[in-house]
């Protein structure tokens, strides 16, 4: 029903952790590791139940970018009609999360329940207000494909304007997957 997506770069220490404990949800997940680029691949995470992939490695318009690639390449490919959207980092303390986030989706008719960019310290500008967060994100995966929100860097620059080059801090994969909610006016939920 739920595809985890772990985008995931050089951190082997932590992904057991992770996956059991997205694994122990109420709600039973399908786990995917999306490896970004790591010197030593994440293949253990399969002896703990996760599926693992890997990104070719090129090198990113944007430092940023393999987050972007693994979030939407897992959008694209999940067979479940709803993927979460998380990070190796990121320990649920409930073990019925997705189960509450799967709720709120329905009871909503939301196409992502998850949580403000805002406030964020390293942004003086309001801009990101209004914006869901990529850490702890339940989206609906046929809504999105119909509307073609993808997490995107190239495709901010090109049909977004937001200013390119390799040295540009100012995108945040965040940027291109709320932007497309918004031009295709999906409602979005928002935790806090």
């Amino acid at each position: 029903m739920i595809t985890v997506c772990i985008p995931h770069l050089n951190t082997p220490e932590l992904l057991e952790a992770s996956v059991r404990l997205w694994k122990a949800q109420t709600v039973k997940p399908e786990v995917w590791v999306v490896d970004t680029g790591s010197e030593k691949k994440p293949i253990e995470a399969r002896k703990f139940g996760a599926f693992v992939c890997q990104i070719p490695r090129c090198v990113p318009a944007h430092p940023l970018e393999p987050i972007a690639w693994a979030c939407s390449s897992t959008m694209l490919r999940c067979h479940t009609p709803y993927v979460f959207f998380t990070h190796a980092d990121v320990f649920p303390k409930r073990k019925d999360l997705l189960e509450s986030f799967l709720s709120w989706l329905h009871a909503t008719n939301s196409a992502v329940v998850g949580y403000h960019t805002w406030p964020r310290d390293d942004w003086k500008n309001d801009w990101w207000r209004g914006m869901v967060g990529h850490s702890l994100a339940l989206a609906d995966v046929k809504k999105l494909r119909e509307n073609h929100v993808h997490w995107g860097y190239q495709d901010a620059v090109k049909n977004f304007g937001v200013f390119g080059g390799h040295d540009s801090m100012y995108w945040d994969p965040e940027m291109t997957f709320n932007l497309h909610l918004k031009k295709a006016k999906l409602p979005v939920l928002f935790l806090g």
